[in-house]
């Protein structure tokens, strides 16, 4: 009998002893079901923070559609920590040719703090 108690780890579960590889499955589900959980509530978060700021990205669609750059709400997308991101190809050199790329095609932190500030549309 211990050597049977030896070669079959167990672990005691809501007053019964079940094999520890079963003990795991069910920490495995329960985390895959935290997992599963946790994407789902922050897709509805991405949801409702676009839908929250469907007055900001019909104005600025608006906006963009002025300069001849024709946005969809589909071009939008709430990522975090980030926040509302307008996605369209070359977007900020259409929106404003004065901001020069890099070698490595991308546009300074600085030059963009030159000629903008942080602030709702």
């Amino acid at each position: 009998m211990q050597s049977l108690v030896q070669n079959h780890a167990t672990t005691h579960s809501r007053d019964r002893y079940v094999p520890a590889n079963e003990t795991s499955n069910t920490l495995m589900k329960s985390m895959q079901e935290i997992k599963e959980q946790y994407f789902i509530q922050m897709e509805n978060y991405r949801k409702k923070e676009l839908e929250d700021n469907a007055k900001v990205i019909e104005e600025f669609i608006r906006f963009c559609k002025r300069k001849n750059i024709i946005l969809t709400k589909d071009n939008f997308n709430y990522i975090q920590p980030i926040g509302i991101v307008a996605k369209y190809p070359d977007l900020l050199n259409k929106l404003n040719t004065g901001l020069t790329k890099n070698d490595e095609e991308l546009i300074s932190c600085e030059l963009i703090n030159k000629f903008y500030s942080k602030k709702s549309f």
